[in-house]
C-alpha cells in the first residue's frame, strides 16, 4: 500500500502491529509518497490519499475528515510565560509545516489562521520550518513550540496527553483523507481485509 509519509509514522506504523497479529496471512508491504501511486504501473493494492476524492478511473472512500488546531506540549504551559489567549503567541516560537500541500502536509498555516481570528501583533513569519506534517508534530511534543497541526494525524499525542489544543479553535479542512483503489480490488481478499481494518481504525479517531 502506499501512504503519506506523515500518515505512515504518525498513524499507521504505530497500528500495523495490531493488523499483523490479527490477520498473519496478510502480507503488507509500505510505500511512503506524498503522490497518488500509478495504479497501473505499480505494485499498490491500496492508498490512502489527502484530496478531495475526485481520482477518475480509480474507486475513492472517505476515511476520515481533516481539521486543524494550534497544538502544543503542556509543558509550554506550565512556564513563565502565559498562552492563554492567540496574543499571546507573540511570545512563543510558531511551529511551520512546509510540506507539499497536494499530498499529506499544510493546507492550513499561521498566516491564514492569524488572520481568520483576527490576531494582530504575531509575525508569522518567524519561527520554525519542517519539510513534512510528522515532523511539525514531534517538535511540538518535544515543546519546541506552538504547531498548527491537523488532528486525525495528532490522536495518539492528544490522546497521551503529549500535546494539547489550544484557543478551542479546531477548524475543518477542505480536502479529507481517502482510501483510493483500482475498481474491482476489493473483490481480493487480502485487500478487502486491509480496508476494512483502515476503516475500523479511523472511525476511532
Amino acid at each position: 500500500m502506499s501512504v503519506p509519509p506523515s500518515v505512515a509514522m504518525k498513524w499507521l506504523v504505530p497500528r500495523l502491529a495490531a493488523f499483523k497479529q490479527n490477520h498473519p496471512d496478510v502480507d503488507v508491504r509500505l510505500s511512503s509518497d506524498i503522490a497518488l501511486p500509478d495504479f497501473g504501473r505499480e505494485d499498490v493494492d491500496i492508498a490512502i490519499h489527502n484530496g478531495y476524492g475526485d481520482y477518475p478511473g480509480l474507486e475513492s472512500e472517505r476515511l476520515v475528515s481533516n481539521s486543524v488546531a494550534p497544538m502544543c506540549s503542556p509543558l509550554l504551559l506550565s512556564g513563565e510565560r502565559p498562552l492563554r489567549s492567540p496574543s499571546d503567541l507573540r511570545d512563543f516560537t510558531l511551529l511551520h509545516d512546509m510540506g507539499p500541500s497536494e499530498a499529506d502536509d499544510a493546507t492550513y498555516d499561521w498566516d491564514t489562521w492569524l488572520r481568520q481570528h483576527g490576531v494582530e501583533g504575531v509575525d508569522a513569519s518567524l519561527g520554525l520550518r519542517f519539510g513534512t506534517s510528522a515532523d511539525v508534530l514531534n517538535a511540538a511534543v518535544a515543546g519546541a513550540g506552538v504547531a498548527i497541526g491537523k488532528t486525525a494525524l495528532a490522536v495518539d499525542d492528544l490522546r497521551a496527553g503529549r500535546l494539547i489544543c489550544l484557543f478551542d479553535s479546531v477548524v475543518p479542512e477542505e480536502m479529507a483523507y481517502y482510501a483510493v483503489y483500482r475498481p474491482g480490488a476489493l473483490e481480493q481478499p487480502r485487500v478487502r481485509v486491509f480496508r476494512d481494518w483502515l476503516f475500523s481504525e479511523f472511525a476511532e479517531i
